[in-house]
């Protein structure tokens, strides 16, 4: 169908405003990394 990615993409930002507006957060994994140097 031509309009799938229109209609995907609407889909999600539909999705993330009414979690925004719900309250909702994702959390998404994150890593930091400290490099030290010896030097």
């Amino acid at each position: 169908n031509e309009n799938f990615w229109t209609m995907q993409e609407q889909l999600i930002i539909n999705c993330k405003e009414a979690l925004d507006q719900a309250g909702f957060e994702i959390p998404f994994p994150q890593r930091d990394i400290h490099i030290r140097s010896n030097a």
